[in-house]
């Protein structure tokens, strides 16, 4: 009786989402991940042609792909050769031993960028390096040297666990850091990969047990997620997920919430990324598998919103639309009976004028980032044109509309 009153003093969505995960809770678990899933710190899931990619942390910077995002298998490249790096580490990070961590991705720049750490167990010594290869499927690497380093100062930002994150005006930017001086960021320049801007303090410091940072944003809030305790140590990890929040992507980041706890097998997990999808939303994750004695390995869970804070969940199935963004938005081939005027444009006044068969019935118009964050999704009934409200920024987006079974999609750029 406590619960139900409980229950019915909260606004209706939260209602409607805490049933929906009581259903899915008594529910058999949505997916069961197969093949090679051993891996730690894995880098956010990225799609390009037709298999999905994530780093990890390894000698040479190792790689696993996927058909189906269930399916695992590992890759016979490496971003170095095993047992080789770049000159530059030598003096940035002496004693570095070529085990590569924590590595992240980002598709900016016609080009794939990975972000990678160098370090020493236990040392603020550090540095962020960033290599670019033209594709994932058949990888050329170039290195492109240092982003940020730290000294091994017990109060420096530690230049560890980079995070990437794009703006909904198009702007890049780096979260990283550990224990020591806590989380920076800096903005990076889409084109060299490198750091634009000095390293803004976010959050923690004091050798408190923060690290692994990651940013998402929804509605008004940008939300910093973060681990805490520690990692490392099998079945007797205690990592757990936590996500802050500010309206500004610079902070203040206050107030926190755990997110992501142990769970029966699921011991101690880490490594928030996350993962986009035209209509759905999910995150990548590590654990240690208590069936496993306590072995790391991927795990993949749905990402809601309740209250205005994230919500994950293992209880789902993956949506028909297949999760992968839209960085490959060359193989969207622009619809002759979508017309976006003026178009490139550059303000954010444009009208799309829709098929004429959708004219008597209703349409549903969505405007996506290339990363495959949705910025716009309104539903419209017996009109021939429509004129967003959007201010989404210079940049390439992709316009869906559909009507029942049928999709037209078209590109959009804002100069």
């Amino acid at each position: 009786m406590f619960l139900i009153i409980c229950l019915f003093k909260m606004n209706k969505k939260s209602f409607l989402l805490i049933i929906l995960m009581v259903l899915m809770g008594n529910a058999l678990h949505g997916i069961e991940l197969t093949g090679a899933l051993n891996t730690h710190d894995p880098s956010r899931i990225v799609k390009d042609s037709t298999r999905y990619w994530f780093y990890m942390t390894g000698n040479g910077i190792p790689m696993s792909f996927s058909e189906n995002l269930t399916s695992w298998r590992m890759s016979i490249w490496t971003v170095f050769p095993a047992g080789t790096w770049p000159d530059w580490i030598n003096t940035a990070v002496p004693g570095f031993g070529g085990n590569f961590w924590a590595p992240d991705l980002i598709y900016m720049n016609n080009a794939y960028y990975c972000y990678y750490s160098c370090s020493t167990w236990g040392s603020s010594r550090s540095a962020i390096g960033v290599a670019k290869s033209p594709s994932l499927d058949h990888p050329e690497w170039t290195d492109l040297g240092m982003v940020v380093s730290s000294d091994g100062t017990s109060t420096a930002i530690n230049a560890i666990d980079p995070g990437l994150f794009r703006d909904d005006d198009g702007k890049i930017y780096m979260v990283y850091g550990s224990w020591f001086g806590g989380i920076g960021i800096v903005e990076i320049d889409s084109v060299t990969g490198k750091a634009t801007t000095g390293t803004t303090h976010l959050y923690g410091g004091g050798h408190q047990s923060i690290e692994a940072a990651n940013l998402i944003k929804e509605g008004s809030y940008y939300y910093l997620i973060i681990n805490r305790g520690n990692c490392c140590q099998g079945v007797n990890s205690t990592y757990y997920i936590v996500a802050t929040r500010s309206e500004n992507v610079l902070g203040p980041y206050s107030e926190s919430k755990n997110i992501l706890m142990t769970d029966g097998r699921y011991i101690g997990p880490g490594h928030f990324s996350p993962l986009y999808d035209s209509c759905a939303s999910y995150a990548s994750i590590h654990y240690y598998d208590g069936n496993a004695g306590g072995t790391s390995k991927l795990d993949i869970l749905r990402l809601l919103f309740a209250d205005e804070w994230p919500v994950l969940t293992r209880d789902f199935t993956f949506e028909n639309c297949g999760a992968t963004g839209f960085e490959e938005y060359n193989a969207f081939v622009d619809s002759r009976d979508i017309k976006v005027f003026p178009n490139p444009v550059e303000s954010d006044q444009f009208s799309i004028t829709l098929p004429d068969e959708f004219n008597n019935g209703e349409v549903t118009v969505e405007i996506y980032r290339l990363d495959g964050k949705l910025l716009y999704r309104k539903s419209y009934s017996g009109i021939k044109s429509v004129m967003p409200h959007i201010e989404p920024g210079k940049g390439t987006y992709i316009i869906r509309v559909t009507n029942g079974g049928r999709s037209y999609t078209q590109k959009l750029v804002i100069q």
